[in-house]
């Protein structure tokens, strides 16, 4: 616990310096739930940010089968993946998010990416939401 509370003070402070310079700042990691983005946000919003959110809408069997292509530290044990899932908060805007988007792999080599309306619930996301496919 006491190593991942490190690395999660060290992101914090290596966050904080780069939007203090101006920076824009992209964190690649699960933040599972409200309360492990909540530090996050409100550290973008003190430096006057724009809060981008990306829902990578996989199962943990696809999870699973993408991981056990990867090799080195880049894998990750199958339980990792299962807890996340387990712990998994899907984002709100009252989170604090300006903009929301899901990303789901299309097939091998294609994503959607749809953004997603202020009130998702709402409003069906087919009928108000944009949506693009980008080659991997």
């Amino acid at each position: 616990m006491r190593n991942a509370q490190n690395r999660e003070r060290r992101q914090q402070e290596q966050v904080a310096t780069a939007l203090a310079h101006g920076h824009s700042v992209v964190v690649d990691n699960i933040n599972a739930t409200v309360a492990d983005r909540a530090p996050l946000i409100t550290l973008g919003r003190a430096h006057r940010g724009r809060i981008i959110g990306y829902h990578f809408d996989s199962s943990a069997r696809e999870c699973i089968a993408r991981n056990a292509t990867r090799f080195g530290r880049q894998r990750v044990p199958n339980v990792a993946v299962y807890a996340a899932a387990r712990r998994f908060e899907l984002p709100s805007y009252d989170e604090g998010f300006d903009y929301l988007y899901r990303v789901r792999l299309v097939d091998k080599s294609d994503y959607e990416i749809t953004e997603l309306p202020p009130r998702v619930n709402s409003v069906k996301p087919s009928e108000a939401s944009r949506q693009r496919r980008l080659p991997r």
